[in-house]
């Protein structure tokens, strides 16, 4: 599957889905560290309404990740930290 990439919101445009948490409409994924790529199955994901911790399924639909704690230590911090951003951006807007 082939994703648009769009350089002025810096983000993959994704099927349409919705947040397994609070129902917020997703259709856009960025990434927090290193080189654009688009969402692969098993890749992880931040809910930008809820800040909820997400994972692409093999389909690429969202679903709640199960067991943050069990991620390795650096990846959990990247995950806090996309989620700190995401409440900072939405303080400023």
């Amino acid at each position: 599957m082939e994703f648009k990439y769009e350089t002025k919101t810096e983000a993959f445009v994704v099927p349409e889905g919705r947040c397994p948490e609070c129902g917020k409409l997703l259709d856009r994924a960025s990434i927090c560290e290193g080189t654009p790529a688009p969402p692969e199955a098993g890749d992880l994901a931040v809910c930008f309404g809820c800040t909820a911790f997400l994972e692409y399924d093999a389909d690429l639909r969202l679903r709640r990740l199960r067991d943050p704690a069990g991620l390795p230590p650096e990846l959990l911090r990247t995950l806090v930290r996309a989620r700190a951003r995401i409440v900072v951006a939405k303080r400023q807007n």
